[in-house]
C-alpha cells in the first residue's frame, strides 16, 4: 500500500502499489492526483519526497547549489541550503506548502539547522581572523 497525503485539504489514504504512478481522486475532498511511485526501501529517512510523482526531492539544484558554493564558500552554500528551493528531478520546483504539514515541521528544522551551522562557520572564520592579525 502507498500512503498518499491529499495537498489541498491534508487528508491521509492508503491506495494499492498497482496504482502507483495513475491517476486518483482524493476520498475527502475530490481534487485529483497522481499516486506516488513507492519509496525503495534504501532510500535515506532525511530525504525529502516529492509529494507529485513520490520520488526523491532534494532542496535547490546542483547547479545553483555549486555556484553558491563558488560566490560564498561554505558559508554560501549552507545559507542557500537553509533558504533554497526542493527540486525533484521530475516535477521540478515544488513549494513547500504542497509537503504534509509533519514534513514542512521537518524542513523547518532543517533550516534551523543549517542556519546554525553558517553561524558556527561564520564564527570560526572571525576567529581566525582576529587570531592572524595579533
Amino acid at each position: 500500500m502507498i500512503h498518499v497525503t491529499c495537498h489541498a485539504c491534508h487528508a491521509n489514504m492508503e491506495i494499492p502499489d498497482q496504482f502507483a504512478g495513475a491517476k486518483a481522486d482524493c476520498n475527502s475532498c475530490g481534487r485529483s492526483f497522481t499516486v506516488p511511485v513507492s519509496i525503495k526501501k534504501d532510500t535515506p529517512v532525511s530525504s525529502y519526497v516529492c509529494p507529485r510523482c513520490g520520488r526523491p526531492v532534494q532542496r535547490g539544484s546542483s547547479a545553483t547549489s555549486t555556484a553558491a558554493g563558488f560566490a560564498g564558500g561554505l558559508l554560501g552554500m549552507l545559507i542557500y541550503a537553509a533558504f533554497g528551493n526542493f527540486h525533484c528531478g521530475v516535477c521540478g520546483e515544488i513549494p513547500k506548502h504542497e509537503f504534509p504539514p509533519d514534513v514542512q515541521w521537518r524542513m523547518t528544522l532543517g533550516t534551523i539547522g543549517y542556519l546554525l551551522a553558517a553561524v558556527v562557520v561564520l564564527g570560526a572564520l572571525i576567529t581566525i581572523i582576529v587570531l592572524l592579525q595579533s
